[in-house]
């Protein structure tokens, strides 16, 4: 993984620095095997930065909101913020159909981080779109 984020960073603008320090930070959080929720706030911070420096706002704006919203779901999962929740859905027996909607719900929230490590890291990998000159202008 750090050869990978090296490599990308060597090839990238001075923009797709954040990125490609945001790809490090999430490969390790998904990557890992032994990971806590801490892991994953630099990579929010970093995608904040690319989506606030990047020229085509849209696309990083889009991923910090997805990825935003799979760290909630995932804080939610590990560590409720209500009894409602129960304890850690991990552990938590299906006694009620919000806790199997939310089990339901955590391999799509995996899924989704992963497009979007594979989406950021084709992004660094492709070279920037060139502005095309008219001649004679």
């Amino acid at each position: 993984m750090i050869a990978v984020t090296l490599f990308l960073t060597l090839r990238a603008n001075a923009r797709s620095i954040f990125v490609s320090a945001a790809v490090f930070c999430l490969g390790l959080f998904l990557l890992l095997t032994d990971v806590h929720e801490r892991y994953w706030f630099p990579t929010l911070a970093l995608m904040l930065l690319a989506a606030v420096l990047d020229e085509d706002v849209d696309r990083p704006g889009r991923l910090f909101m997805w990825l935003s919203l799979t760290f909630l779901f995932n804080l939610i999962t590990i560590s409720p913020f209500t009894a409602l929740f129960g304890t850690n859905l991990i552990v938590e027996s299906i006694d009620s159909p919000l806790i199997l909607a939310l089990k339901i719900l955590s391999p799509a929230a995996v899924l989704i981080n992963m497009l979007i490590l594979v989406l950021l890291i084709f992004r660094l990998k492709l070279p920037p779109a060139q502005s095309a000159v008219e001649p004679g202008s």
